[in-house]
């Protein structure tokens, strides 16, 4: 694909205005596209000093420089911004649509800087950009706020959102997106900068056809796209069901077909075997915007301390947070997404928790005020991926002891180049 200069949509909520950023092809044969150029806005624009919840803190929307090509894969769009749990740069990225329909409206990127003194909603369709009042979705979770966009501006526009943890400036509240609202750019509390700017949603709406510049298969057959199943934009991977069945069973509070890792990562964190309550919690974090990798983190915090008596039952609001009640996770969930009670301590992150609670410092890991994931190669589900991290570690296997610092380098920079072109390996 030929590497050609892009616009990015530069938006300013303070005056209600915007312009256009022409960019230029230097830039992205530096920083390639996706979360590099986001890195590069975020240093330019801030500093190590800069209020994460304030008005110069600006949150960037960009997508990949293959982004609704024919490649397979690269579908992810990455949000950055100085995070409020970290204070660094931080980026976090989802896959679905939303990054396709940005790209198809033919925007590389969107950044969004200042604070509006009401609630409002980008809504973009194509070169028509709207600032437009969004008090009555202000309150609402994620999947109403997704159901009365698509009713509002149309079933093909796709919808970016908080839920009320941003609102409430929740340290790790997550950005939503995709059907039912199950994508989450969940990582660094960018949901509560978002919040911050009293900005509820962005919607896109893309019209256009991207041209490719080089095409290496032509004439793909019509069947062979066909399937019941939900695909994210230029994935192979059918890892979601069909996207009217998702918002039937979302509307009944249900978390359908979650994520294996924050499914596994629950699970294991709290040891509540009840899949039932697990999945109840997992829905919780989705319909309130809260990023569940880092609620999962909390709570196994919270369990710790309660276990060795840094925190007593009075404490963490009558709740018996015993490994494996699953009541005690659903419970300790609600406070969060709620920011009631000891949701309002928790809700601020693992480092801050281990900083406030007497005894618990050494209790849990994080890296710069971000907690640890789960992420592993899913075998059931895709052995080609399989093979592909096979090559790439293999081929550093071979290398003799004396190259470690190189294999971490090259490791290091074959991920950041992944994120950058915004792929789903």
């Amino acid at each position: 694909m030929q590497v050609s200069p892009g616009k990015i949509l530069c938006i300013r909520l303070w005056n209600k205005s915007f312009r256009v950023w022409e960019t230029k092809e230097k830039l992205y044969k530096h920083y390639i596209a996706g979360c590099g150029i986001g890195v590069k806005i975020l240093h330019d624009m801030t500093g190590p000093n800069t209020d994460t919840l304030g008005a110069y803190n600006p949150i960037v929307w960009m997508t990949g420089p293959l982004t609704f090509s024919e490649a397979i894969s690269p579908n992810r769009y990455h949000v950055v911004s100085r995070s409020p749990l970290t204070g660094k740069i931080e980026g976090s990225s989802a896959d679905g649509l939303f990054g396709a329909a940005l790209k198809k409206a033919g925007w590389n990127g969107l950044v969004v800087t200042g604070v509006s003194d009401t609630p409002v909603s980008i809504v973009i369709k194509d070169d028509d950009v709207r600032i437009v009042p969004a008090e009555d979705i202000w309150g609402k979770d994620t999947v109403s706020v997704d159901e009365q966009m698509k009713k509002q501006y149309g079933k093909e526009c796709e919808v970016s959102c908080i839920g009320r943890a941003g609102e409430s400036l929740i340290s790790i509240a997550g950005i939503a997106s995709g059907a039912g609202n199950l994508r989450m750019a969940g990582r660094g509390g960018l949901g509560a900068v978002m919040g911050s700017k009293k900005l509820k949603a962005v919607v896109v709406t893309g019209t256009r056809y991207l041209e490719v510049g080089n095409k290496a298969v032509p004439n793909i057959p019509k069947d062979a796209t066909v399937n019941k199943n939900y695909f994210c934009a230029s994935c192979y991977m059918d890892c979601r069901r069909n996207p009217e069945m998702l918002s039937e069973k979302l509307s009944n509070s249900s978390n359908f077909e979650a994520n294996n890792e924050i499914l596994k990562l629950m699970r294991d964190s709290t040891m509540v075997k009840d899949s039932k309550s697990i999945k109840k919690a997992v829905g919780m974090c989705s319909l309130y915007g809260i990023d569940a990798i880092d609620a999962a983190a909390v709570i196994f915090i919270a369990m710790e301390c309660y276990e060795k008596g840094f925190l007593t039952v009075d404490d963490l609001d009558g709740i018996k947070a015993e490994w494996g009640n699953g009541d005690a996770l659903v419970a300790l969930t609600n406070k969060i997404c709620k920011a009631e009670g000891i949701g309002e301590l928790l809700g601020h992150g693992v480092a801050f928790v281990l900083r406030r609670v007497t005894g618990a410092a050494m209790l849990g890991f994080n890296v710069k005020g971000l907690s640890d994931g789960y992420s592993k190669i899913q075998k059931d589900i895709d052995g080609n991926k399989d093979k592909y991290y096979k090559y790439f570690l293999d081929r550093l296997k071979n290398r003799n002891n004396f190259e470690k610092s190189r294999k971490k380098s090259e490791t290091v920079d074959f991920a950041s180049i992944t994120a950058c072109i915004n792929d789903a390996l």
